[in-house]
């Protein structure tokens, strides 16, 4: 099962361990940094983390890679089982 996961604040511990008991029963997880959540350098280790290239360049942050614009956050979204908001 494909989850994704769109976090919006820096810090969010019951997040993380959600993702990681679903990434330790083998399902595929994403993380998706929007608003705030950009600013963090937390390194969520086995999960593919990318952030809102939107976010990142309003908030003139530089140590994302792995960017999204809106349209392609609408396609990721839309490919995910299922998908949560913190």
């Amino acid at each position: 099962m494909k989850r994704l996961h769109i976090l919006k604040k820096t810090s969010n511990p019951e997040a993380e361990r959600l993702m990681a008991f679903q990434a330790d029963k083998g399902e595929t997880v994403e993380v998706l940094l929007i608003q705030d959540a950009v600013f963090t350098k937390k390194c969520f280790g086995g999960f593919t983390v990318i952030a809102c290239k939107e976010d990142v360049e309003a908030r003139n942050v530089e140590h994302h890679k792995a960017t999204l614009d809106y349209g392609e956050m609408v396609q990721k979204i839309m490919a995910a089982d299922t998908v949560t908001c913190w």
